[in-house]
């Protein structure tokens, strides 16, 4: 342990201390050893570390980055405004439906750790950015978000385009792209247990669906058909190139073979580059595909991506390690940037 306490962070080390303590006393009950060697160990200390959190002119930069009266800053503005206000976390305020926000006690009723009911409440601001955005979602046209109810605000925070880049946009109005809810655990077990799911080259072979299930949440966005039905999967993973964090993204999309061929997987990458570009601060986007995978490489190349190069043996599939073709695309070489926004 000391060694461990030198060499490791203070978490670590009292997560191990803890893992052999419940070790320890298992060898004992089952009297494979007389006494545990940690019974006069102490655990080792861990300073609390305050959370960093934004300064009041990094907050007012941010709502100020959301002002308009059409839709999207009306959301915007209200997501922003709830999470400040309640402190809740990314997936209790992506779980809200409308029911749950109530504008006359200014309260939200959302699911904590453990599944326990919680009341956030939030300030006067807050419920006037709500009710906008209430509002204007009313009187919103767009049927792919009208179909769906209840409507999560995160479900909200989804990439719906028009815009034609490079003969794309035929297909973007055929897609939309939103966070996965718990109707969608079927749709990621399935990523899981068969094998034509993520095809040929994606494909890393069979894995605990639990696993998938548990982290449902951090799985990227769902590629979904008007009529509400789960296409695909949009994941993004950040990559370290020497830069500062956030700056560099590896993208990467799955369509189930059903969906396959129809200009859909394009514009759905489409709306994931503008997504990253909208909303993170991405300078470069990466995707990496196989070698042999010919047609995910020229819908790269329709989106305005750059081969680099080919990476030799960087991943294991059907037995035997696999090249992969390196493409990426730079924040002012996506087709219609605007860095004004």
């Amino acid at each position: 342990m000391a060694h461990m306490t030198s060499t490791r962070s203070a978490y670590t080390a009292s997560l191990t201390y803890r893992a052999l303590q419940q070790w320890s006393g298992w060898l004992v009950r089952e009297e494979e050893i007389d006494r545990s060697p940690m019974e006069r160990m102490r655990p080792p200390q861990v300073p609390e570390t305050p959370v960093p959190v934004l300064s009041e002119d990094q907050l007012r930069r941010l709502l100020r980055s959301c002002d308009g009266r059409e839709f999207v800053s009306r959301r915007d503005t209200a997501i922003i405004r709830l999470l400040i206000d309640t402190g809740g976390r990314r997936g209790e305020v992506g779980r809200l439906a409308v029911d749950d926000v109530d504008l006359v006690d200014d309260v939200v009723h959302v699911l904590g750790k453990g599944r326990r009911p919680l009341g956030l409440p939030f300030g006067q601001q807050t419920c006037l950015a709500l009710g906008r955005y209430l509002r204007v979602r009313s009187r919103d046209s767009c049927p792919t978000l009208a179909r769906r109810s209840p409507f999560r605000l995160l479900e909200t925070v989804s990439v719906v385009g028009a815009e034609t880049h490079n003969g794309v946009g035929a297909a973007v109005d055929r897609v939309l792209l939103r966070a996965f809810g718990e109707d969608d655990l079927r749709f990621l077990d399935r990523l899981c247990t068969d094998p034509d799911a993520l095809g040929l080259f994606a494909w890393p072979g069979f894995i605990d669906v639990r696993a998938r299930r548990h982290r449902w949440e951090k799985d990227g966005l769902a590629v979904v058909l008007p009529d509400g039905t789960v296409a695909g999967i949009a994941t993004w993973q950040p990559r370290n190139r020497g830069g500062s964090p956030g700056v560099c993204y590896e993208i990467g999309l799955a369509l189930l073979p059903e969906h396959r061929g129809r200009g859909l997987g394009t514009a759905a990458q489409r709306l994931l580059v503008d997504h990253l570009f909208r909303y993170t601060t991405a300078h470069r986007l990466e995707a990496l595909t196989n070698t042999r995978n010919i047609a995910e490489q020229k819908a790269l190349e329709r989106l305005g991506f750059r081969r680099e190069g080919v990476l030799r043996g960087i991943v294991f599939g059907n037995g035997a390690w696999q090249d992969n073709v390196i493409y990426s695309l730079l924040r002012d070489e996506a087709p219609g940037y605007n860095p004004s926004g």
